[in-house]
């Protein structure tokens, strides 16, 4: 399964779960608790979409690539090349 599709079946029971639960709750202060299989149903499909919501937000942004780093220059004099941050030619001394 991809992430996704775990995301929304982990919201999906995770809301029937809840719903259980506060059902289980109101049957044990004296109230009462059905629920259709339609309504089942509902309560997957509307957790698993908030599962989605909620895999959506903490998912992380792509990363940018690092700048290149810069490339060595040849000197056009004697064809040597040479570091990026010197400005003249280490062997005939040109400058850049």
């Amino acid at each position: 399964m991809t992430e996704k599709s775990t995301a929304f079946v982990k919201g999906g029971c995770g809301c029937l779960l809840v719903f259980f639960g506060l059902g289980l709750l109101a049957v044990l202060v004296g109230g009462r608790f059905r629920i259709g299989l339609g309504g089942l149903a509902f309560l997957f499909v509307l957790g698993g979409l908030g599962g989605l919501f909620f895999y959506a937000l903490r998912r992380p942004a792509p990363q940018q690539a690092p700048p290149p780093e810069p490339r060595p220059w040849t000197c056009l004099a004697c064809a040597t090349d040479n570091d990026p941050g010197v400005k003249v030619c280490r062997n005939c001394r040109e400058p850049y």
